[in-house]
């Protein structure tokens, strides 16, 4: 796994490269992640290949984008749900 600092940085790098975070293009992928079809609590798959093909990226770039957004729901659910 990479480091949460390495990872952090990967993403700051995609989320430029990209323009991710244009505020048309935030809210296409917060719909992308919030509205997928399979969704349900604990079986929310998202294709990282989906994600890159609506997003005119690159397989590689997808997945680590994607996964660092992983980590953060991750913690969030360890460490600050109070399920």
């Amino acid at each position: 796994m990479i480091p949460i600092e390495e990872h952090s940085e990967k993403f700051v790098e995609i989320r430029n490269k990209y323009r991710l975070s244009d505020p048309v293009r935030a809210e296409e992928i917060a719909n992308f992640l919030t509205s997928h079809p399979d969704r349900n609590e604990e079986e929310t798959k998202i294709s990282a290949i989906d994600f890159a093909k609506l997003f005119n990226m690159e397989d590689e770039d997808a997945f680590l984008f994607l996964s660092f957004i992983e980590r953060g729901l991750n913690f969030k659910k360890k460490h600050m749900d109070n399920n």
